[in-house]
């Protein structure tokens, strides 16, 4: 091909790359002086082809660098996501953890409650199963023997004294047992 060669508009399209529309925008712009019509036909010159390689290349680097920049941004926001990720990832196990917390202790509040039901519920039936009451005529004749105050008043006091000692005993073997297994 020489230099001085015409060539049609669709040849010409074909061969810059790009479409009709856009070749016959330019055709009263930057395209007229390789313009020329031969029979009634437009034709350009083939030396204009340079101008779309040109512009071409600087297309390309335009957006290779727009294609870097916004790589770039995207690494960058990509870094703070993963960041906030692992920052609730911490607080996730965080609050895990004190949930764990919190089952414990519900657990072990309602094995005290569970136990305290269950003393009542003794106490109720039988003050002392392990250490039953002694007999009120054995309470009455040891306190007979002492003679300081009414026989009845004295036995009042003595099975109070025994139940809150008893109560006292298994409040102490609850905590030792407690500790035990802790």
């Amino acid at each position: 091909m020489k230099n001085e060669e015409y060539i049609t508009i669709s040849e010409f399209a074909k061969r810059a790359g790009v479409s009709h529309q856009a070749l016959y925008k330019r055709l009263d712009k930057d395209l007229q002086p390789w313009l020329q019509v031969a029979s009634g036909k437009k034709m350009l010159n083939i030396k204009a082809l340079e101008l779309f390689t040109v512009n071409q290349s600087c297309n390309q680097v335009y957006n290779n660098e727009m294609l870097s920049r916004m790589v770039k941004m995207l690494e960058k926001e990509l870094d703070i996501k993963n960041q906030q990720i692992e920052t609730l990832n911490h607080q996730v196990e965080e609050l895990n953890a004190r949930l764990k917390e919190s089952h414990i202790l519900i657990g072990r509040q309602q094995e005290l409650q569970a136990i305290a039901e269950k003393k009542d519920d003794v106490i109720s039936k039988d003050p002392d199963p392990i250490h039953p009451d002694p007999e009120p005529e054995t309470i009455k004749s040891v306190l007979d023997d002492v003679g300081n105050e009414p026989v009845d008043s004295q036995m009042d006091a003595l099975m109070n004294k025994s139940r809150w000692r008893r109560m006292w005993d298994d409040l102490r073997n609850i905590v030792c047992k407690r500790e035990e297994t802790e």
